[in-house]
């Protein structure tokens, strides 16, 4: 079975207003806000999961060719309840290359990994696919939240010809 994923290539830079603005006057004629949003704007929240002793973040940190995080994500600037539509995933980098592969669950669920089969038994293929890894990854890493990260970002995607590239600017990032 092949799970549908979520494949790119990603390159981080940190820049100030003034170049943002310039980057933003340069992809313009290109590129459109993403649909997610007003204007592309909106704010993400995501929850981090790791070992104790924190192996996805040594992981990074060491820059090991392989790895992969699990995380829980929202969208938007509400309030997270049990309802709340979430998505539950894995990001994954071999290399230069990132794949993400999620599936989307009300929050009490999302974080109920222990009953993923259950919950899976009411969505599609690759939905169930992705909670199964996530349940392995969690139990036998034994991962537990670590951190939480929340940030504005405004996105722009690519018109055509250019319809694989993205741009985000995120901006207000705050952890925990």
């Amino acid at each position: 079975m092949r799970i549908k994923t979520n494949e790119r290539y990603e390159l981080k830079y940190l820049i100030d207003w003034r170049q943002r603005q310039a980057v933003e006057a340069a992809i313009a004629p290109y590129m459109s806000p993403d649909t997610y949003g007003q204007s592309g704007a909106y704010t993400i929240t995501s929850l981090y999961f790791d070992s104790a002793d924190y192996r996805a973040y040594w992981e990074k940190v060491d820059g090991e060719g392989f790895r992969r995080k699990v995380r829980i994500r929202a969208y938007g600037n509400q309030t997270v309840g049990p309802e709340t539509p979430v998505f539950v995933e894995i990001k994954q980098r071999q290399n230069r290359t990132l794949t993400k592969k999620r599936a989307r669950l009300p929050h009490a669920q999302a974080v109920a990994f222990d009953e993923y089969e259950e919950i899976g038994q009411a969505l599609s293929e690759d939905d169930r696919a992705v909670l199964a890894e996530i349940a392995y990854l969690y139990h036998t890493q034994a991962l537990q939240p670590a951190c939480i990260v929340r940030y504005n970002r405004v996105a722009y995607d690519g018109v055509s010809p250019y319809g694989d590239l993205r741009v985000t600017f995120d901006t207000l990032l705050k952890g925990r």
